[in-house]
């Protein structure tokens, strides 16, 4: 348990007072894809022991019973190098590194003296890295992206093709009002019109009180269910650019529409989706795996439930949940 604690705190120190940079994936899936990549060795820190085989010219510090090796500095080094290749050219830059590291075990070493390697808050976030490099490596070893061939992914592909597919869609600017008496006479400026004059549709529609639905025009398809039924027919009956229609009647509103574009629907080519694919099927076979492995998990080990008692559990300050408005307006 010191160990444990003692190399997880000592990781906190080098992303927290060494490398002081932010870096994030670009997104989930290439995320996935890197971190699969990353070590899991345990931590090289280790105390020093009768048996030891640590040689002197192997420790390069020592705080009370830590050693700090060689090779455990250069493992940290090596992770660091990631985010900046040019951090420990220099010895001084190494001789920083050295200190964060002695700092951070001299803190370590007090903290579980004071019995902070029991705290509750401290085990659990060492459950859970635990728990997180268990999964990483478990499900490593089954399954790796580069392991899916061109066959199963083209087969996904064909399975989900829907899921690639750009549908035809109007886009459209929507306008709401709730007083029937002003849309009457919104609806006798919009027909004196010109239809290319979108400044003016605008103008009329804020003249009268109407509100704007989203900020800018926005894409609906056929099967779009944000918007009431007769809205969605009304738009697809516009044939031109600038055509507006209104006041349409639906959930007690009035709804008026002008169509300002169009996109033609598509089918996204297999290569195109390629990358795509391999990380949604990954993602979805790890997740099977992960759930495989549970199952096999929770068959070895005895499990009692006790779900009368959650009766007792309560929230004192409980959330507000606010109830969603009708089509999402």
């Amino acid at each position: 348990m010191k160990l444990f604690f003692l190399s997880i705190l000592t990781s906190l120190l080098l992303v927290v007072g060494c490398s002081q940079e932010k870096h994030s994936c670009e997104s989930d899936c290439a995320c996935e894809l890197s971190t699969t990549k990353k070590s899991t060795q345990p931590s090289k820190t280790v105390p020093p022991s009768p048996s030891s085989d640590i040689q002197k010219k192997d420790i390069v510090a020592t705080i009370g019973d830590t050693i700090i090796t060689v090779d455990y500095v250069q493992e940290q080094m090596e992770r660091q190098m990631t985010l900046s290749n040019q951090r420990f050219v220099t010895l001084d830059s190494k001789r920083n590194f050295l200190d964060n590291l002695i700092v951070f075990e001299t803190l370590a070493l007090e903290a579980d003296k004071q019995g902070f390697s029991h705290d509750v808050d401290a085990v659990h976030a060492m459950k859970k890295i635990m728990v997180q490099k268990f999964l990483l490596d478990s499900l490593q070893k089954k399954l790796h992206p580069d392991d899916l061939t061109d066959k199963e992914l083209r087969t996904f592909y064909n399975d989900h093709q829907k899921d690639y597919q750009q549908t035809m869609a109007i886009q459209v600017l929507l306008y709401l009002m709730e007083n029937k008496k002003d849309a009457n006479k919104a609806h006798a400026a919009i027909k004196r019109l010109d239809p290319t004059a979108h400044v003016s549709f605008k103008t009329i529609m804020e003249k009268h009180g109407a509100k704007q639905l989203g900020r800018t025009p926005r894409y609906i398809r056929r099967d779009d269910t944000s918007l009431p039924p007769s809205v969605i027919k009304a738009i697809f009956a516009l044939r031109n650019i600038g055509d507006t229609q209104g006041p349409i009647a639906a959930d007690e509103k009035l709804f008026f529409i002008r169509k300002t574009g169009f996109r033609e629907g598509k089918v996204r080519s297999f290569s195109s989706v390629k990358r795509q694919l391999r990380n949604r099927l990954y993602r979805e076979q790890r997740q099977k795996n992960q759930e495989t492995l549970i199952k096999q998990l929770q068959t070895k080990t005895p499990i009692e439930r006790f779900d009368d008692q959650l009766k007792t559990l309560s929230i004192s300050n409980p959330p507000i949940i606010r109830p969603k408005t009708t089509h999402g307006h």
